[in-house]
């Protein structure tokens, strides 16, 4: 009887709909990666509330100049561990190898706008 109670709590516990989607779309995109489509929605999901307009650092990284001024020294700090001081997100959690490599290879096409 426990067994049917607990596959009952199972089974309407569970969402018809699937996993909700990441906030970021487009980790691994098919063609091009580029700053309006998958690098600033990273941005705003993972950089927020310091790092974007309205935000209370300076750097402002939603916008393009500036995060494409400063990826280097943004991606030198996001890659190192949480104990360290100069980790970011500070407070946050470590973005995934695939955040990370989506900004690498924004990099390595080129910067595209």
């Amino acid at each position: 009887m426990k067994y049917i109670i607990l596959l009952a709590t199972i089974l309407l516990s569970c969402n018809s709909k699937g996993p909700a989607p990441l906030k970021t779309d487009n980790l691994d995109p098919v063609g091009p990666v580029t700053f309006a489509k998958n690098i600033q929605p990273l941005i705003r999901d993972r950089c927020a509330p310091c790092h974007i307009a309205g935000g209370d650092r300076g750097n402002k990284y939603d916008d393009y100049n500036t995060f494409k001024t400063l990826v280097t020294g943004v991606l030198g700090r996001v890659i190192k561990t949480k104990a360290d001081p100069l980790f970011m997100p500070k407070n946050g959690e470590k973005l995934s190898e695939a955040q990370i490599g989506l900004i690498r290879k924004w990099m390595d096409q080129g910067y595209l706008e």
